[in-house]
């Protein structure tokens, strides 16, 4: 592939999907000089149960390959599974509902990856994200903008990154605005990975079920129980606190006279409150940890929009700041089904103001 003028070193962050190859070949096709870097996270079991490295380790070099430049496999396993996988675990088993993917880009993706990536000799790291990183002239900040295709928010499990992180990443997807023009790119150069299905959820989780993961993090932590009611009436068994979710009503597992939907996760006596659905409602939020990306939380608007969840819809609330990074968040009407562990990303509009760690539901 022909590289005209030299923009700079770039380290990509090749998944072996199409967004980090349609990524890779914009930024070799704008003069940009490319590596491909992948993290090697964990392993998975194979049709026997052995254990073995994810596919996505050799499609990503098949990938470097077909567009003729370098590829580095960084081995991270360790740290990922003591600083994202084991956090995780412990998270569900305590009744929260965590996100790994937020954690995961502030400290390894962005954070590690990024680092070596820099000893590698790179000047920036480019992933296939959907989200733009613009400069500010007048405020000299970086700002974090979500990306211009639809339903493609990748920018609110970014909302930890610093300023310092910012200046070296590159989204090179971030101003297209479909799938289908990140599909043709790569199926253009004859790439196989044109043809390849999104992937969903979490990496490590690929098929879903969270339960076997965390039983096979954490031996003998998770046990059988009892769905009750609000009167403490027992409805049946379920099969460990971590496989449901505040706001739940489906996949139960048991026959309920009428819908009910999870309300409370008690670990304490590993019991699952079950209730009417809008006994899952909130009036506010107790945030920690609050971030904010081109400011201090003292910069945080009265008013503003917010997620919850990652494709979750936009809400209206206010904030009040309570010191040591900590923001009570008040919705303008009830909201259903805030959990702990998630995070709640504040916006301005397709810009990303920050956000933090849901710690506390406040009926």
């Amino acid at each position: 592939m022909k590289q005209t003028t030299d923009k700079g070193l770039v380290a990509v962050a090749l998944s072996g999907g199409v967004d980090s190859t349609a990524a890779a070949i914009r930024l070799m096709d704008e003069g940009y000089r490319c590596f491909g870097i992948t993290m090697y996270l964990f392993d998975l079991p194979d049709e026997t149960g052995a254990l073995v490295p994810p596919l996505f380790l050799k499609d990503a070099k098949r990938v470097a390959d077909a567009l003729g430049i370098e590829h580095h496999i960084i081995d991270m396993r360790d740290i990922f599974k003591e600083k994202i996988m084991y956090p995780f675990a412990e998270a569900y088993i305590k009744g929260e509902t965590p996100n790994p993917c937020v954690l995961c880009n502030k400290s390894i993706k962005y954070g590690l990856l990024l680092d070596k990536a820099m000893d590698l000799g790179a000047d920036f790291m480019a992933t296939g994200h959907y989200a733009r990183n613009i400069f500010n002239e007048k405020s000299r900040k970086f700002e974090l903008y979500k990306g211009l295709a639809d339903r493609k928010d990748q920018a609110y499990v970014m909302y930890g990154l610093s300023q310092n992180q910012l200046k070296h990443i590159l989204f090179p997807n971030g101003s297209y605005t479909s799938k289908d023009e990140i599909r043709k790119i790569v199926s253009d150069k004859n790439i196989f990975t044109a043809s390849k299905k999104d992937s969903m959820g979490i990496c490590f989780v690929p098929d879903g079920n969270y339960g076997r993961v965390i039983e096979t993090l954490k031996p003998n932590a998770v046990h059988t129980g009892n769905f009750v009611n609000t009167q403490n009436e027992v409805l049946g068994r379920h099969k460990g606190i971590v496989y449901y979710t505040i706001g739940q009503k489906r996949n139960l597992g048991i026959d309920l006279p009428s819908p009910m939907s999870v309300i409370e996760l008690r670990q304490d006596t590993n019991e699952v409150v079950l209730g009417k659905d809008e006994q899952t409602y909130a009036r506010a939020i107790l945030v920690d940890d609050f971030h904010m990306i081109s400011g201090e939380v003292n910069d945080l608007p009265k008013s503003f929009e917010l997620k919850m969840f990652n494709w979750g819809l936009l809400l209206k609330a206010r904030g009040k700041q309570l010191g040591n990074r900590q923001v009570e968040i008040v919705f303008d009407k009830p909201e259903r089904a805030p959990v702990c562990g998630q995070h709640t990303v504040i916006y301005d509009g397709d810009r990303i103001l920050g956000g933090g760690r849901i710690v506390k539901v406040i009926k």
